[in-house]
């Protein structure tokens, strides 16, 4: 009698653990058959990417003003752009005055959207880099990155300029 209660009790055990696994499988299952998904990114690099359909900033022009550099402390500098859309080509082009250590300027390329812009040169004697955006203020800011071979070491900063409408701080 010991005998059958025991194994009652072990089947009765093994019926439950079924039956869990059982439920746990439709409602997987279940779960598998009722769509996709629907993601609404709030925040993050998905959030901020450009809207293709808006045109890129307006770039067009003279811009000068204030650099920091994160070595060297605080300088100017100027960005110049001529832009056909979205590209950023001939005539682009850029000046920093970096404290102690001198200036360094010329042609640049690259690109902007709706959001922000990408410039750079890549050559023998200094790898230069800009990153910006045009902030609520109506001011450019964004970041720069000079190669080691520019001035015998690394040097980023910051950036923030004004539209010059004279193009007199960009010389020609």
């Amino acid at each position: 009698m010991k005998r059958i209660g025991s194994l009652l009790m072990a089947s009765g055990a093994a019926g439950l653990i079924l039956s869990a696994f059982v439920a746990a499988s439709s409602t997987a299952a279940m779960a598998q058959d009722e769509g996709s998904w629907n993601l609404t990114p709030s925040t993050g690099e998905a959030a901020t990417q450009p809207d293709s359909k808006k045109p890129p900033l307006d770039l067009n022009g003279c811009w000068s003003g204030s650099i920091d550099d994160t070595k060297n402390g605080a300088g100017t500098g100027f960005l110049v752009f001529v832009q056909e859309g979205t590209k950023l080509g001939l005539g682009t082009g850029a000046e920093l005055d970096i404290p102690s250590l001198g200036t360094v300027s010329g042609p640049l390329k690259g690109k902007a959207n709706s959001q922000n812009f990408e410039l750079g040169f890549h050559g023998k004697a200094c790898n230069i880099s800009f990153h910006g955006k045009i902030s609520n203020s109506g001011d450019l800011t964004g970041m720069y990155h000079l190669s080691k071979k520019c001035f015998g070491k690394v040097l980023k900063g910051t950036f923030e300029y004004t539209f010059d409408a004279t193009n007199a701080s960009c010389p020609e």
